[in-house]
């Protein structure tokens, strides 16, 4: 026996929704059917779990032609369900498809579509739902999509010239890090040898530099592990609340990259 949630419509067009337990999705149909129920939607609960924990962030320019699509249809007086059905199967992302119609079978269960859309964070933002509410309230909401989607539009726009901007920099300080890798892995010991043949007192800079080599050398694995845990510890502490405040507050008062990050 498998456990499938529906959403139906009884005799009087109340939508019901609740599970059923049945041998094959037929089955549950037809003993929905044989109490005179319409059903809307019919899904094994493994599958609707799995939707939901699967929502992956989805691009800002999949979210512009969504948001433009549905302003458009719902302008048009096109009931905002079929309008989510429509849209549903012609979008291509599996996430974004399974997260649409996630909110459309919330929306015919009887939730509102604000808060449909608040079970998906992964996918739309406080700004976007807190625009849809206050666009649904005033009864703008083919507006607010339409807003929704020039602002998205325009961010991502902004996205990719700051992407394209730190391509050169980042690629500089790469380089930088493997020549400076290579010099003390493979050129200072060379020099240092050099050095203890032709005696003398090394500058303490050259010492230093001298000293780093062989820290490096002897104990790379080590520093590679240290280097791996940090940047794990650094990704988690970013990805809290407190941690990307702060990490965030840091970039904008980075030299010369500061301003583009704003």
């Amino acid at each position: 026996m498998q456990t499938f949630q529906y959403i139906a419509k009884d005799k009087t067009g109340h939508s019901l929704a609740g599970t059923i337990e049945a041998v094959s999705e037929s089955e549950a149909a037809d003993i929905l059917h044989k109490k005179e129920l319409v059903v809307i939607s019919l899904a094994s609960s493994k599958t609707s779990q799995s939707s939901k924990t699967k929502d992956k962030k989805v691009k800002l320019d999949e979210l512009v032609i969504f948001s433009r699509q549905l302003a458009t249809m719902v302008e048009a007086g096109i009931p905002l369900v079929q309008s989510l059905g429509i849209l549903s199967e012609q979008i291509e992302n599996p996430s974004l498809r399974n997260t649409i119609i996630s909110v459309r079978q919330d929306i015919e269960a009887g939730v509102n579509f604000c808060d449909a859309l608040g079970k998906h964070p992964a996918v739309f933002s406080d700004f976007f739902i807190n625009m849809a509410r206050a666009g649904e309230a005033s009864g703008m909401l083919h507006e607010v999509l339409d807003r929704l989607a020039s602002y998205l539009e325009k961010t991502s726009s902004l996205q990719r010239k700051i992407r394209s901007s730190l391509v050169y920099p980042t690629v500089v300080i790469i380089m930088a890090i493997i020549i400076t890798a290579v010099l003390l892995l493979k050129v200072v010991p060379t020099f240092k040898n050099i050095f203890e043949i032709l005696g003398g007192q090394l500058p303490l800079p050259t010492q230093l530099l001298i000293l780093a080599s062989d820290i490096l050398r002897k104990y790379f694995l080590f520093v590679a592990i240290a280097l791996g845990i940090g940047a794990f510890f650094f990704k988690k502490y970013i990805s809290t609340e407190k941690g990307r405040y702060k990490f965030d507050a840091f970039k904008l008062k980075v030299i010369v990259l500061g301003p583009l990050f704003r």
